[in-house]
């Protein structure tokens, strides 16, 4: 009796794939109907990141639809990746949901994604404040954008909040948008400025390049930052700069918030530094005259001056490329287009220093 009853508190059992229900036998057992509360559904997690399908992630992911039973095993195996397929036994009475919101890492809620856009609801930690956020990375074609111009006019059919776009529209907006290549014509501006106006976003004000992209024969303007009118309501001064692009083919892009305080900055440590071939003699150098009988004191001292010591080294020799920028602003300048050459060599070397503290930023392994 034992087993007869594990086996039918199981609830349902799946047969080729089929759902069945085992129940106890009795004489007067009616094989016709059967009064479901729940039952097992297979639910699919369209573009979730595949950081996010271990069992543990998938688990806290169904239980916000109802009782996770099993993962698909093409989801385990990790051998489609364009979904994640859980079964999770679900309520009958209650309304299946199109969505669900989840807060990654970054304390963002990851509402809809696509194959050219993620939408999000993010917190600015500095004032606690809510907005959504869209990030663009638009196909190369432009019959395959039209499908990403549909979903942001979509969004903004509801959006009474604040809203930012930004990314890779992979888009030209201005028949000025195009340098050294052929001539902007009206098609290529037309869907991408008809949807901009029926969302009712505006370009945020910006400084820096114009340009966003390039090969070197080729000048467009292709990333873009737009926000809503709500936007300023909780943003007022926020502001957009197109940074110099380095080693990628675009221009960086950074949105900040001048009216935020600043916190306090401190010293880092950064891990760069050790491969510096003037690391060990500076270091060696403070040791030298480190001369008191205490360890703690000395541990002291000596972390004091390496601190000024290590942002000397720093400034002088992983300071920002600032032909970069000048370049940008003119890409016709054959003088800058050398000192770009010559700090590009440079910037090579150091390149696995600026992974080094994007890794250390972010406590990535």
């Amino acid at each position: 009796m034992t087993d007869q009853a594990a086996v039918v508190q199981r609830g349902v059992y799946f047969f080729d794939n089929k759902p069945f229900i085992v129940k106890p036998w009795r004489e007067d057992l009616n094989l016709n109907t059967e009064n479901l509360a729940t039952l097992p559904v297979w639910v699919r997690f369209p573009y979730l990141e595949v950081k996010y399908w271990g069992p543990d992630s998938l688990s806290k992911l169904g239980s916000l639809l109802g009782i996770p039973i099993k993962i698909d095993k093409f989801t385990r195996d990790k051998t489609i990746l364009k979904y994640a397929r859980l079964l999770i036994e679900m309520k009958l009475q209650d309304n299946f949901p199109e969505y669900i919101d989840f807060v990654n890492e970054h304390d963002m809620v990851i509402i809809s994604q696509s194959d050219q856009m993620i939408h999000c609801k993010a917190t600015h930690i500095a004032t606690m404040k809510n907005f959504f956020i869209s990030f663009v990375y638009g196909a190369n074609h432009e019959t395959q954008r039209r499908q990403l111009w549909e979903d942001l006019i979509h969004i903004a059919q509801d959006m009474e909040e604040a809203w930012c776009i930004l990314g890779d529209f992979n888009a030209v907006l201005y028949p000025g948008d195009r340098i050294g290549g052929t001539e902007v014509q009206y098609h290529e501006i037309k869907n991408f400025s008809e949807c901009m106006f029926t969302c009712e976003v505006q370009e945020l004000q910006s400084n820096g390049p114009y340009y966003t992209w390039t090969n070197k024969t080729i000048w467009t303007r292709i990333n873009r930052v737009f926000v809503n009118t709500y936007w300023y309501n909780i943003f007022a001064l926020s502001h957009l700069t197109y940074m110099a692009n380095s080693l990628s083919d675009h221009t960086a892009m950074m949105l900040s918030f001048p009216w935020c305080p600043k916190p306090k900055s401190s010293f880092q440590f950064c891990d760069m530094w050790i491969r510096d071939p003037s690391f060990l003699p500076l270091m060696s150098s403070i040791a030298e005259h480190l001369h008191s009988h205490n360890p703690t004191t000395n541990l002291k001292q000596l972390l004091q001056q390496a601190k000024r010591v290590l942002q000397k080294l720093n400034k002088e020799s992983y300071a920002d490329l600032k032909a970069q920028l000048k370049l940008s602003e003119n890409p016709g300048d054959t003088d800058l287009a050398q000192q770009v050459e010559e700090s590009r060599v440079h910037y090579i070397q150091i390149l696995s220093s600026v992974i080094d503290i994007i890794k250390q930023q972010s406590k990535a392994d």
